[in-house]
């Protein structure tokens, strides 16, 4: 999140990494398209984002390949609704306390960032 606020109904960037701090180069092999995945939790650490707290995926296989060093960003506008900016419908959230956070499921590692608190106003 670019803010530690934002008011229902005003997009803010919700950007998510993953840096590979190794000194060689990283595969990870995914069941399916979802790789690094963004969540949104209300103050009862319930998952708000997705809605119904699951994302559906593709049924590909996928891999993700990072050099030494490498990082890949992926980034997502939220307005405070059950859904990103990009889809439909956007049911507004009630104000509150929310908590974001990335995580990924691979076939060789399981990992979730510490989540970030934000304001729904």
């Amino acid at each position: 999140m670019t803010r530690s606020a934002i008011r229902g109904g005003e997009p803010d960037t919700i950007a998510v990494a993953l840096a590979n701090t190794t000194n060689q180069v990283v595969s990870l092999h995914f069941a399916s398209g979802c790789q690094l995945l963004p969540y949104i939790t209300n103050d009862r650490g319930s998952v708000v984002l997705p809605a119904g707290g699951a994302w559906v995926c593709t049924a590909n296989l996928s891999q993700l390949d990072l050099a030494a060093g490498d990082r890949r960003t992926s980034t997502f506008v939220w307005t405070g609704s059950t859904e990103f900016a990009s889809e439909m419908p956007l049911l507004p959230l009630p104000a509150g306390t929310y908590s974001i956070y990335a995580a990924l499921s691979a076939q060789e590692v399981r990992l979730a960032a510490k989540p970030v608190p934000v304001q729904l106003r």
